[in-house]
């Protein structure tokens, strides 16, 4: 009788455990970011990171740490948006730490990600209409579009969101369907997305994914973040990219993968495109996206000479192959993320880089 009350507490404790641990998205940020929005001409501008011993040419999108260096030279321009959105014009002829022009500060609106964090570990079997979207995200839009993976066969999915005061259930022969419960979806509440195919196939095979609406507070600083941006004049992609930074700091992943998707569907060519979509990617835990889009960028960077993004990349696909089973493919990209950081005279990221695939893969 003892015995069984202790498994009940057990229960408990591991079933509260898991709905703290599921409460909202995790949020592994590090420091502000900045980010290069505009250069000329190409290769006149150079960029050095606090780990490199040597400078490299720069690229429209490159995000910059407080330690890093810009060089330009006298005949060039240059524009860094600063983590707080102010920008930064730094004059041609001379080098440059970017905490010169862009200060640190403790309430950046732009953050870096910490790509030190392990990844989502999902397979994203083929066989199972797994989530798409929302996919642990905050979102500013109560009435959001759903989408999963098309299984093979599958004739019709039963669409169910559930969660505080909400149980919505529908069908449809669609891979995507717009909320339109009676009940309303509200702020600060989590909500979970469930597809099941009519051959018996769950989302729930892979996880259960949630979403949370941001509050109207937040939703408004967003808000007006981005219109500050907006009004910059930046070229397209340079735009998006600082918009989808601005998001993704917010936790407002999906917010930040539309837009990169609209961006690259409306035919617009940008490496940082590509290799910002592959990491958001891989955060909420869509590795075989990510691998698709770390591909395209990876040929991107290897036309412009970019050497940062190419080795950003590869460790990318290295990760996103190890965590889908392609061990063998997994070790050879590694082997050459690891070279091209190591031409970058980068030991450190090498290291860091390898110590992640040891972690993934197990030795």
């Amino acid at each position: 009788m003892q015995w069984q009350k202790w498994k009940l507490l057990i229960g408990l404790i591991l079933g509260l455990s898991l709905v703290v641990s599921l409460a909202r998205p995790a949020r592994p940020i590090g420091n502000g970011l900045n980010l290069v929005v505009a250069l000329r001409p190409q290769g006149q501008v150079k960029l050095k990171r606090s780990s490199w011993p040597d400078y490299q040419p720069a690229f429209i999108g490159a995000s910059l740490g407080a330690k890093d260096h810009l060089l330009l030279a006298s005949n060039s321009f240059a524009k860094v948006l600063c983590q707080n959105l102010t920008e930064w014009q730094p004059e041609a002829g001379r080098d440059y730490i970017v905490s010169e022009g862009c200060a640190p500060t403790s309430t950046p609106k732009l953050l870096e990600f910490d790509e030190d964090t392990l990844p989502e570990r999902r397979n994203n079997n083929p066989d199972i209409p797994y989530i798409l979207r929302p996919r642990d995200t905050f979102l500013l839009n109560q009435q959001p579009l759903l989408r999963w993976h098309q299984v093979e066969g599958a004739s019709t999915y039963q669409v169910r969101v559930t969660g505080p005061g909400v149980e919505w259930n529908q069908q449809t022969s669609a891979t995507e369907i717009v909320y339109s419960g009676k009940q309303s979806l509200q702020p600060g509440a989590r909500y979970w997305l469930i597809v099941e195919t009519d051959q018996g196939k769950s989302s729930k095979d892979e996880g259960v994914f949630g979403f949370t609406i941001l509050d109207q507070e937040k939703a408004q600083e967003v808000s007006a973040a981005a219109e500050e941006i907006k009004q910059k004049q930046l070229s397209k992609p340079a735009e998006a990219l600082a918009l989808a930074h601005l998001y993704r700091s917010n936790d407002l992943k999906t917010e930040a993968i539309n837009l990169l998707e609209t961006i690259l569907a409306d035919g617009s060519e940008s490496l940082r495109v590509d290799q910002l979509l592959g990491d958001i990617y891989k955060q909420v835990g869509l590795n075989r996206l990510a691998r698709e889009r770390y591909r395209q960028a990876l040929e991107l960077a290897k036309a412009a000479g970019d050497l940062d993004t190419q080795a950003q990349v590869l460790g990318g696909l290295a990760v996103t192959s190890a965590i889908i089973g392609q061990k063998n493919e997994a070790i050879a990209w590694l082997e050459k993320g690891k070279e091209v950081y190591q031409t970058l005279g980068d030991q450190v990221r090498a290291g860091q880089l390898e110590q992640k695939m040891v972690k993934i893969l197990g030795g």
